[in-house]
């Protein structure tokens, strides 16, 4: 993914499947053959939309399935560091927002 010809490479695979904004969690989705220069340029990012970024990959994943165990994990471990940081109008928010995630991963396919 580095110069016009990696990036030509790497885009006819990848693809953004789920994105929270609250917990900041991006699942990409890309070839087996690309995914070393997908991981090596997301790592290098740091802004996006002139918004300051550090990516740092949660798991590397072989199906759908262990994707969605590795980001349901992630999030409610991240749910639970800001439920208890958070006022008692945050925690409700953060309930529903959960919610939404849980249910967004659900659906999560292929």
């Amino acid at each position: 993914c580095f110069g016009d010809a990696g990036w030509g490479a790497c885009m006819g695979s990848l693809q953004a499947k789920y994105y929270s904004p609250v917990t900041h969690l991006a699942i990409l989705r890309t070839s087996r053959d690309q995914h070393r220069k997908v991981w090596a340029a997301v790592t290098a990012l740091r802004q996006v939309q002139g918004e300051e970024v550090a990516c740092r990959l949660i798991a590397t994943c072989g199906s759908v399935r262990t994707c969605r165990e590795a980001a349901a994990a992630f999030e409610r471990t991240r749910f639970a560091v800001r439920r208890r940081e958070g006022s008692g109008v945050e925690r409700k928010a953060l309930d529903s927002a959960e919610t939404s995630a849980a249910a967004l991963l659900g659906r999560l396919e292929g």
